[in-house]
């Protein structure tokens, strides 16, 4: 797994990595394509150029979202965008997030979602193709010296433009960069999830999360046809909350299929093989694991230092906004979405995304309603995600 390093050689090397990283800010390139070229993982690849009438669907599904206007043709007709157009973050089927720099090989450094904002100029279709271009932002050291732990954030701006040449939107994304100095025969510190444990629900508590999706199902909460009444909108306002889970490997894998990312055998190797320090090994069949495993295997999440597999981040920043589509109607659209991962969720649990009414103003002629979002863990006073979302009425 490489060189045994002293504290002294590991921090000259960490700090002399991010100055590398500050060296490239600025630099804008055409993203890669996902089975072409050299690239890894961080590079975020785009998965899919086209996107197709079944895949708005089946993105659709892997959310559990039964909106019609992004599968029912000729429900869609009818409204004022003349046909289906996709979800907000079904871009997660092109890329999911923008592109940061490749990891550095050095031992102790962990990658995770800090969260991203999108900002929306056009609708995705079925049918539109897609090129997108990467500029790397900014490195910040968000190191607390309380922390045993050092804390970069890595940003970086991904523009994605159709067919027509117009720019559809940009994701400004951001990757926290956690190193821990390996001390040799140690493992890697785990964080405290002393707290943390799996739980079984209740047949009454299974009965409320049932009726959220049942209500999903039905669109009880959907406003539909019609256009919303801006005045009418009040500061305060509540979404309805929209409950997701127990989380199961159905979930995770229905995701995780919708963006794309896929990469096995020769070509998962290809991608670990420049930085094996980065990966863990199953205990069992001795090899290497690829880094999406760990949001499905416990053993490879507990090498990571968390007690179960946590789910999708991704997955939790796209189920904030279902509240907002429903609420909203056929005739507004989210132009801008804003969100933070800010405590991990596992395997097994529920959440809720729930949301409010936080300011509303009128900018270049337009009505505008910004809500402030958030996800928290079910039965607790954990806030797994937090965000904003700015829907034009």
């Amino acid at each position: 797994m490489g060189e045994t390093l002293t504290r002294e050689e590991w921090t000259r090397q960490l700090e002399d990595g991010m100055e590398g990283l500050k060296k490239q800010i600025g630099i804008r390139k055409e993203a890669p394509i996902m089975g072409e070229g050299d690239f890894h993982t961080n590079e975020m690849p785009l998965c899919n150029r086209v996107i197709t009438k079944d895949m708005i669907r089946l993105y659709a599904s892997a959310l559990g979202d039964f909106n019609p206007l992004w599968v029912n043709e000729e429900y869609a007709k009818q409204t004022k965008w003349g046909g289906i157009i996709a979800p907000p973050m079904c871009e997660v089927m092109i890329a999911e997030a923008a592109a940061v720099p490749p990891p550095l090989e050095i031992p102790g450094l962990s990658y995770m979602n800090g969260g991203s904002t999108r900002k929306y100029y056009n609708p995705i279709r079925p049918g539109d193709e897609f090129r997108a271009y990467d500029t790397f932002k900014a490195v910040v050291d968000k190191t607390n010296p309380a922390k045993p732990y050092r804390l970069f954030i890595t940003t970086g701006e991904r523009e994605i433009i159709n067919q027509r040449d117009e720019l559809v939107l940009t994701i400004t994304s951001n990757i926290m960069i956690v190193a821990r100095y390996p001390e040799p025969g140690k493992g890697q510190k785990a964080l405290d999830f002393s707290q943390e444990k799996r739980r079984c629900y209740t047949d009454e508590e299974l009965e409320i999360f049932h009726q959220s999706y049942d209500e999903e199902i039905q669109g009880t909460n959907r406003f539909g046809k019609g256009k919303r009444d801006w005045d009418s909108v009040n500061i305060g306002d509540e979404l309805v909350p929209v409950y997701k889970g127990p989380y199961d490997y159905a979930d995770a894998v229905s995701f995780f299929a919708v963006t794309g990312f896929s990469m096995a055998f020769a070509k998962k190797w290809y991608t670990m093989r420049g930085n094996l320090n980065a990966f863990y090994k199953n205990s069992e069949t001795n090899e290497y694991t690829c880094g999406p495993e760990w949001h499905f295997d416990d053993e490879i999440a507990r090498k990571r230092g968390v007690p179960f597999a946590p789910i999708f981040g991704t997955h939790i920043e796209a189920s904030m906004l279902e509240g907002v589509t429903n609420w909203m109607g056929d005739e507004a659209r989210v132009a801008v979405v804003s969100s933070q991962i800010r405590k991990m969720i596992f395997m097994g649990d529920v959440f809720i995304c729930k949301g409010k009414v936080a300011d509303k103003y009128e900018e270049d002629g337009k009505k505008l309603v910004k809500f402030e979002l958030w996800a928290e863990k079910y039965g607790t006073d954990i806030v797994s995600a937090t965000g904003y979302a700015i829907v034009e009425l």
